[in-house]
């Protein structure tokens, strides 16, 4: 994904196909969402450092 950066030519076009070469490499970090109690915890977390 950092190497999205160096590229000199940067549209929307250009960004789906390299999307879809990692994909198709395997290479596509993760994305994960955190279960309802982790999000509570952290919703507590940050309520309580803004205080």
């Amino acid at each position: 994904m950092k190497g999205f950066a160096y590229r000199r030519v940067k549209n929307d076009v250009r960004d789906a196909t390299d999307l879809a070469d990692l994909l198709r490499m395997g290479r596509l970090p993760e994305g994960w969402i955190a279960p309802p109690a982790v999000r509570e915890l952290r919703e507590l977390v940050r309520h309580r450092a803004s205080s």
